[in-house]
């Protein structure tokens, strides 16, 4: 059940040596992570507690214990009492994988929220993260990108529709589209930039501004390696953009201008620069698919329907026109 607690409560503390427990709530959920996370509050403080229904990626890991101990804005992993990273939690009819922080204080920003002081300071971050001092032979993407192609996509809409699933005839309806966004992503792939680390999870709801005005970055599940120009071109955008309405050119250029002015290198390449944006679109629509046909509790197969029904042909004067944002 999304939003519900898995956990016992004293089994929580005493495995990360929490205090004694005072109250344990909900605090919220995600589409990536359905299980949640929980506001724990003990005789020692307040903490944020996560549940996952998989076990956390050793890079991902490495990436956060790196930019900790590098003192970057972030909320504080909290070990378990035999100084492990996360632990298991017992009794449970599957696996419940835990993980503690010290909790946050402040306020999320919201989905579509634009100003060019946020998108500054989430640029300022940006190449933070980038700069990060993970060895460059750990910076291998452990699911990289790949074309599906025609057949792929054609078996996983054969599967959806003999399982009665309700985006088997919009997806048999799109492999055309899907197979020209994979070789359009193809063509304008990039293979001689060097990866960097990253959280690749820069969203508004991830960053949090405190009282005091410091702006620090919770949610590292997805941490891992990333092209630098490709993300900076994605969270540009996304730190840009008002609900319904075109990217503000001021705020591209002040997320731009933030990165710059932190260390970071940009260069745009036009067009190419929205590649990973698009195999980012693409493989979430996959992950979608195939939770659904697997039949996991966590499956949403009406979030699949809408990702498929916003699946559309690239144009490419808007992406052009778009692109020229960059040049700054």
């Amino acid at each position: 059940m999304p939003g519900a607690i898995f956990v016992e409560p004293e089994w929580l503390t005493h495995t990360f040596d929490l205090g004694q427990v005072q109250g344990l709530t909900v605090a919220g959920v995600g589409q990536v992570n359905p299980l949640g996370v929980l506001r724990l509050e003990t005789s020692k403080g307040r903490y944020a507690i996560k549940q996952m229904d998989r076990e956390p990626k050793r890079l991902a890991l490495r990436i956060e214990s790196i930019a900790f101990e590098s003192g970057f804005p972030m909320s504080e992993p909290i070990l378990t009492h035999t100084a492990q990273r996360y632990a298991v939690s017992p009794h449970q009819h599957r696996p419940i994988w835990v993980r503690a922080y010290r909790w946050v204080d402040g306020t999320p920003y919201a989905w579509g929220h634009v100003s060019t002081g946020a998108s500054t300071e989430v640029g300022r971050l940006l190449a933070l993260l980038h700069a990060l001092p993970v060895p460059m032979g750990e910076l291998r993407d452990d699911v990289p990108w790949s074309a599906l192609g025609s057949d792929g996509w054609a078996e996983l809409a054969s599967r959806g529709l003999q399982l009665g699933l309700p985006w088997g005839p919009v997806l048999r309806d799109r492999v055309a589209t899907l197979t020209s966004l994979e070789a359009h992503i193809l063509h304008h792939f990039v293979t001689d930039e060097p990866m960097v680390p990253s959280q690749r999870d820069l969203h508004p709801p991830n960053v949090i501004r405190g009282p005091e005005g410091r702006h620090r970055l919770v949610d590292w599940d997805a941490a891992g390696p990333v092209n630098a120009r490709e993300e900076v071109a994605t969270f540009a955008l996304v730190w840009a953009t008002p609900p319904g309405e075109s990217p503000r050119a001021d705020a591209v250029q002040a997320f731009i201008h933030g990165y710059r002015g932190a260390g970071g290198r940009f260069e745009t390449r036009g067009i190419a620069d929205f590649t990973h944006q698009l195999s980012s679109r693409l493989n979430w629509v996959r992950y979608n698919l195939e939770r659904d046909l697997e039949l996991r509790p966590d499956a949403q197969p009406g979030l699949t329907l809408a990702l498929l029904s916003g699946v559309q042909s690239l144009d490419l004067n808007a992406l052009t026109q778009t692109a020229a944002l960059f040049q700054v």
